[in-house]
């Protein structure tokens, strides 16, 4: 047509676990005491910067953590397949175009800290983390 558009619609289908740590953005909230000593709330947003769908599981992985502080909430530890092993991560499911998913993380430490340590990565996409 004179617009250039067609009758056809692209669909992207993303296969095993993707790196989409540079697709969305990561703001970390100041831990909050959980009750018990030295345990902590730490909430984490992630907000899909795409225009598509991050494919479900969408995992925040926790890089560098030091062994003083432990997740007690997570869905699991990563193996060789997407990076460093034994990293802790948590899943949540599918974001949205522009939208944001918030990461309560639960957390325990041998003292007191005042901001979530380490580096932060978001992989998306169904396969071994």
């Amino acid at each position: 047509d004179p617009y250039g558009q067609t009758d056809q619609d692209t669909v992207t289908v993303t296969l095993g676990v993707v790196d989409v740590t540079g697709l969305v953005t990561i703001s970390r909230l100041a831990p909050v005491a959980a009750g018990r000593r030295f345990e902590y709330n730490i909430r984490v947003r992630v907000t899909n910067l795409t225009d598509g769908d991050l494919a479900a599981p969408v995992s925040l992985v926790l890089d560098g953590l030091p062994a003083s502080v432990r997740v007690l909430n997570l869905t699991g530890n990563t193996t060789t397949a997407t990076g460093t092993p034994s990293q802790p991560y948590l899943d949540r499911t599918a974001i949205a175009p522009g939208r944001t998913s918030e990461y309560i993380l639960r957390v325990r430490a041998t003292g007191r800290f005042t901001a979530l340590p380490g580096r932060q990565r978001v992989l998306a996409g169904i396969g071994p983390r």
